[in-house]
């Protein structure tokens, strides 16, 4: 007899919590990876800089130089994803990506360094969409909202790990076996998506038909559960539908004005930190792990909160709204920031 897919049936709640900790936490674990891997230069900025003599301005493209790899090939990674499955194309990313971020710890100059960001773009391109189509394999559309917010706090998750973790690594293993701190982080910081993509192959199913710790009870409601929505769904429009669309790119904009936002805190703020005068690294560690922490609860907290009707009236101006207050104090905090404090709560509104 198949478990009924209720939300309030014990049996849904049971199965959904399996998969939680089998499919989701993986997941979790390997996104905060990859961010983690993306931003990781912010705090070797604070001694690469010098010894590759490099500028502000080089540092920053080399930075942006990495998103330019990611979207040239987000596509074609894309496409192998359909030909070879998502358990396969997720494995294959990550141990690229591990091997990229490795590698950036024979960068000697500007060139170098462009080159290696953008082949770390390279690698990583198709990560994220193919790891959340994964996650349509297995919840079901009611779910899929929670799913995704909970993947979500992954990367500030990796924040939270990877800031204090930096800051120690380039203070502690400076000048081990004549490598700079800043190597050594790149070099340890990149294991761990080594190890997980070896961990895919062997973690992740192709399909909830294809695993061996779910019942047969289990893998046929799942089945006929996402056969159902299959058979209900609405026809996709026709790619050239969706491209006329002018609200498609409204969100562009916003999103990436948005991610703009994130992405400088990621890349810039130990450099702030150090500037409005925390000389210490590892303090510095600790300081920017701040914003991230705030950002888990945030997350956590809008992705469960119950909104009353009256806030559901207009939740595109109350989210307008939300988004220009927090642009607005965040950047007034950072460009006036002298303290340590007042740039983390700065920092804390971008995030």
């Amino acid at each position: 007899m198949s478990i009924v897919f209720d939300a309030g049936t014990h049996g849904a709640q049971a199965l959904y919590r399996k998969i939680d900790r089998r499919v989701l936490a993986f997941l979790a674990i390997c996104y905060a990876v990859a961010y983690i891997d993306r931003v990781n230069i912010g705090f070797a900025k604070l001694q690469m800089q010098q010894n590759l003599a490099l500028s502000d301005a080089a540092y920053g493209f080399g930075a942006a130089i990495f998103f330019l790899g990611y979207t040239l090939f987000e596509i074609p990674s894309n496409q192998l994803l359909t030909r070879i499955g998502a358990r396969k194309t997720l494995s294959r990313i990550m141990l690229l990506w591990g091997v990229a971020s490795m590698s950036m710890f024979l960068v000697t100059d500007a060139t170098s360094f462009y080159v290696a960001r953008f082949l770390l773009g390279v690698c990583e391109a198709g990560f994220a969409p193919g790891m959340l189509f994964y996650r349509t394999r297995w919840y079901p559309r009611e779910r899929l909202g929670r799913a995704m917010a909970l993947l979500l706090c992954a990367a500030p998750l990796g924040g939270i790990v990877a800031a204090p973790a930096s800051g120690w690594l380039l203070e502690h293993m400076k000048d081990v076996a004549g490598l700079a701190g800043w190597q050594w982080m790149f070099v340890i910081e990149g294991v761990p998506a080594l190890i997980l993509g070896a961990l895919a192959l062997m973690w992740l199913n192709g399909a909830p038909e294809d695993t061996r710790w779910l019942t047969a009870d289990e893998k046929r409601a799942i089945i006929e559960q996402r056969d159902t929505e299959r058979s209900t769904r609405e026809r996709w429009p026709a790619l050239k539908t969706v491209l006329r669309d002018v609200g498609i790119y409204r969100l562009s904009v916003v999103y990436f004005c948005l991610i703009c936002g994130v992405y400088a805190v990621g890349f810039w703020l130990p450099s702030i930190l150090k500037t409005s005068g925390v000389n210490s690294i590892i303090e510095i560690g600790w300081y920017s792990a701040i914003p991230y922490a705030a950002a888990v609860a945030g997350m956590y907290w809008l992705s469960w909160r119950k909104l009353d009707a009256a806030v559901r009236i207009a939740p595109r101006v109350r989210q307008q709204g939300m988004m220009v207050l927090q642009a607005d104090q965040g950047a007034a905090g950072i460009f006036n920031g002298r303290r340590p404090p007042l740039t983390c709560a700065a920092a804390l509104d971008q995030s």
